[in-house]
């Protein structure tokens, strides 16, 4: 019997932004460096499996990551959990977030609490591949167009996609 196993190798760094709550005041530029493998196995679920660091989130150059396992795909974008735990036990969560990415990692929306950089825990934190808040809104209408028009975008951005 066959084990087919299609995987590819991701070596990306990418200019990205934090936003939190939709404001395009709040904008903080960042990097985002992704390293490993994106595994597609054949009638099973996808994940991809390697380094996820974030500038300017401490838990994503410290921390222990957890595969990102792929929850839903559609049309070339990828859905999952970002998760990281303390490597000390009692290996408590230090950062969560939901996470949309394109194939090659070239588009990327995080979306998370703002307490994650200590911000108020009640307000949205967006974490986009892009350089500005126009180019991070840009990325976002692409991913949620692509995702059958998912909601965990920014609400402004979505706006843009119903008038």
């Amino acid at each position: 019997m066959y084990k087919m196993q299609a995987s590819k190798k991701i070596d990306v760094e990418t200019a990205s932004v934090i936003i939190t709550n939709d404001s395009a005041d709040s904008v903080e530029t960042t990097t985002i460096r992704v390293q490993g493998k994106l595994h597609k196995p054949l009638f099973k679920q996808h994940y991809f499996e390697g380094s996820f660091v974030i500038d300017g989130i401490e838990a994503t150059t410290k921390d222990w990551q957890n595969k990102i396992h792929i929850m839903k795909h559609s049309n070339g974008v990828n859905m999952g959990g970002l998760l990281y735990s303390a490597a000390a036990a009692p290996h408590v969560t230090t950062f969560y977030g939901v996470i949309y990415f394109d194939d090659d990692f070239e588009q990327i929306n995080i979306v998370t609490g703002a307490d994650w950089i200590g911000g108020n825990q009640k307000d949205s934190l967006y974490i986009v591949t892009g350089t500005n808040y126009g180019q991070a809104v840009e990325t976002q209408d692409h991913l949620r167009e692509q995702f059958d028009r998912d909601d965990w975008f920014m609400p402004k951005a979505r706006d843009t996609q119903t008038n």
